[in-house]
């Protein structure tokens, strides 16, 4: 926990020169005023030596005069003691409340440093992964990268489970209209791979899908069905945003 000692000596350097204060001229002057009534006092006794029941009534007074200043005195030094007690606890409570704040903002900038890293390696990582692709299917397959996504997204239709192909099945039925779907690619897909992925679609989903195709740079690499809301992708940046989903999820 960080504490500003600067405001800590300062608040413990105004109540040193408070007791100070106190003692130079609230202390000192009732010190003095009890001495000089004392003084008084004992003159005026041996001055009425011969008149006892005056010096009995002068002792008297003095007596409770005497007893109020000690009870001022008194009274003075607790209220001073509680303005010191209430002034530290308050520079406590400041300084606890200050460190908080800090460790607090430290904490969430941490965070945001982490995140933004994050984010920068996985795309960093995407952009990496589709160019070693892009370089081995053509190395060794001799086909380019797009043709392989188009390839994989077939392959990833035709292996639909029931439930799934129920579903996206459902949202290309046409409810008194044409039903709405797209296909959003990381690149432009030549006319023969779209239709390839319409053929596909219509004989996977349904025959009356008609197909929108769009690019979308932000896919990375990869395909992305959308039928009325429902989505089926297909592409690095989905595999991998998974991955890092799970990576993050371990302990």
């Amino acid at each position: 926990m960080l504490i500003d000692w600067f405001t800590v000596l300062a608040q413990v350097l105004n109540f040193l020169v408070l007791l100070y204060l106190l003692k130079r001229f609230l202390y000192r002057p009732i010190l003095a005023a009890i001495d000089a009534r004392e003084t008084l006092i004992a003159k005026q006794l041996a001055a009425a030596a011969e008149n006892k029941a005056a010096a009995q009534a002068e002792l008297l007074l003095y007596q409770q005069q005497h007893q109020a200043l000690l009870e001022q005195q008194q009274r003075l030094l607790q209220e001073a003691s509680t303005t010191a007690q209430a002034a530290a606890a308050e520079i406590v409570s400041t300084a606890r409340s200050t460190a908080e704040q800090i460790r607090r903002q430290a904490q969430l900038a941490l965070e945001e440093e982490r995140r933004r890293a994050a984010l920068a390696l996985l795309a960093q990582i995407r952009q990496e992964v589709v160019a070693t692709a892009r370089q081995t299917l053509a190395d060794l397959c001799g086909i380019n990268l797009e043709q392989a996504y188009v390839l994989a997204f077939i392959a990833h239709l035709q292996q639909l489970d029931a439930a799934t192909r129920t579903l996206l099945t459902a949202a290309v039925s046409p409810h008194g209209g044409a039903p709405q779907a797209w296909l959003r690619s990381a690149t432009s897909l030549s006319p023969a791979q779209q239709a390839m992925i319409t053929e596909a679609v219509h004989t996977q989903l349904s025959p009356q899908a008609e197909l929108v195709f769009d690019v979308a740079s932000e896919l990375v690499g990869g395909l992305e069905l959308t039928l009325n809301g429902r989505k089926l992708a297909w592409s690095v940046a989905a595999y991998l945003d998974g991955l890092n989903a799970h990576t993050t999820a371990q302990p």
